[in-house]
């Protein structure tokens, strides 16, 4: 479910603002490519504190980091990853700032 949440919260910040024709092709089949482009605007454009940014996109391009999406992708389709409460707990604190800057108007 998270992966499908951030998925879907990343592709809802880039209709938003307006940001579809600004990805490239390979940005727009890959969610690991979208993020990265999402967490570079937000960075940009100065709406999160670079030590909330920094974290995040240096797990997002580890692909066994938490918060990758190899690992929420193989939560989703590998009967033999599941993720401990823990992890998800943990999971969710480090993407909370995007989440909230994401989804504030």
């Amino acid at each position: 479910m998270m992966r499908v949440f951030m998925e879907w919260s990343i592709d809802h910040y880039i209709k938003r603002n307006g940001l579809e024709s600004n990805l490239t092709d390979k940005q727009k089949r890959s969610i690991h490519k979208r993020v990265l482009f999402l967490v570079d605007h937000i960075d940009k454009e100065g709406l999160m504190d670079s030590a909330d940014i920094k974290p995040i996109r240096v797990e997002a391009n580890n692909v066994d980091s938490l918060i990758s999406f190899d690992t929420l992708h193989s939560y989703v389709h590998s009967h033999n990853h599941i993720p401990k409460p823990s992890e998800l707990l943990a999971t969710w604190d480090r993407l909370e700032p995007l989440i909230i800057t994401i989804w504030s108007e």
